[in-house]
């Protein structure tokens, strides 16, 4: 019935495709899979698979109550390159921001004592000081 529904539609009349129907042990439900080289193509595939299998239910189990949860639908897959990217892109200015924040404080609490804290702590060469001058 498949094939016939198929076959006429000229834009999928050649393409090649798979069914299949995939449940657990003892579950009610279950999955229709279509598979093709075209989503477009395997999405029809599903539906129409889908009311075939409504319309003949009833021949083949009887008192069948058969209810869709979801109609098919294209495989997606998230691009993790745009997510690292943006991870990037927020660690940088935040490590640069808390960076500054924690030598802000260490300085406001009197953690660093003169000039060349840096040199005696971190062993950073002293490069020297800039006064500026007020009002």
């Amino acid at each position: 019935m498949l094939d016939q529904k198929v076959s006429a539609q000229k834009k999928w009349k050649n393409k090649d495709y798979s069914i299949q129907v995939e449940s657990g042990d003892n579950s009610v439900f279950f999955t229709i899979v279509a598979t093709s080289s075209n989503a477009e193509f395997s999405q029809f595939l599903a539906n129409e698979t889908l009311e075939i299998f409504i319309k003949n239910a009833g021949k083949y189990i009887s008192g069948v109550n058969v209810s869709v949860l979801s109609k098919a639908s294209n495989a997606s897959q998230p691009n993790r390159v745009n997510y690292v990217k943006i991870a990037g892109l927020i660690f940088i200015p935040a490590f640069l921001l808390f960076s500054l924040i924690s030598v802000w404080r260490f300085i406001r609490s009197g953690r660093v004592e003169d000039a060349k804290f840096p040199e005696k702590v971190y062993q950073v060469p002293y490069l020297g000081e800039l006064e500026i001058k007020g009002k």
